[in-house]
């Protein structure tokens, strides 16, 4: 059973993923304390290439869903598309994506963006989907 106590802190952590997740860390700079990791950046001739921020990596519960936002910035432009994937399937071509986990285990996701020159960069992060009853949920917050 679920309580009103245990709804309002499940409640609390899938907020508190979204908005981290928006604020987003270092896009793979040597501070970035996650395993998300930029593994590809093209760029033509007097364009700077855009930073994708996939942001940190999180734990949730089965058959929950998560609202995952991703960014990115371009010093010399402005973003013109996101795309999401998990390994060739494309799963959103937003910044915004709804993650719903359906499967117990971890997934890899990646974010690739491009600026308004085609210059593209990616950033992945790992979703480990728990049961409920083997996950303390304070391991929740990142």
């Amino acid at each position: 059973m679920i309580t009103s106590k245990t709804s309002k802190l499940l409640l609390s952590s899938m907020l508190l993923l979204a908005f981290t997740a928006c604020g987003g860390g270092g896009g793979g700079s040597s501070d970035d304390t996650t395993s998300s990791n930029n593994t590809s950046n093209t760029t033509s001739e007097g364009n700077q290439a855009p930073i994708a921020d996939a942001g940190p990596d999180q734990k949730v519960y089965l058959n929950t869903s998560i609202i995952v936002v991703g960014t990115g910035s371009d010093s010399d432009g402005t973003i013109a598309s996101y795309e999401w994937k998990k390994g060739s399937s494309v799963l959103a071509n937003t910044a915004t994506l709804t993650y719903d986990a359906i499967a117990l285990g971890t997934e890899t996701l990646t974010l690739t963006v491009m600026d308004d020159d085609g210059a593209t960069d990616e950033d992945s992060f790992v979703i480990e989907v728990v049961e409920k009853t083997t996950v303390d949920p304070s391991e929740l917050l990142p």
